[in-house]
């Protein structure tokens, strides 16, 4: 009996410290991202705008000289590249 009134009493004290969600300030939105939104046919659909992605073709070398110096230019981007993100963030 008194295992039982030790477990609940520490049960009872530890409730006020556990959240389910994280406090908004009152604010009515806790994280997220306000956007513009349209209705359709009842339901909200975000707006966003996405900008145009060009997509091009297979490069054609002409020579091999070509190749070998694109694929020497790829291979150094590819290895300095997380650096350049890296510093980019700091």
């Amino acid at each position: 009996m008194k295992k039982l009134l030790v477990i609940l009493f520490l049960t009872l004290a530890t409730c006020p410290l556990v959240n389910a969600q994280p406090e908004n300030n009152g604010s009515g939105v806790s994280d997220g991202i306000v956007t513009k939104a349209v209705i359709i046919e009842g339901d909200t659909v975000p707006l966003f705008w996405i900008p145009t992605v060009r997509i091009y073709g297979p490069i054609i070398f002409r020579s091999k000289v070509q190749v070998i110096e694109f694929t020497k230019m790829v291979r150094h981007i590819k290895r300095v590249y997380p650096y350049a993100k890296f510093i980019g963030k700091t």
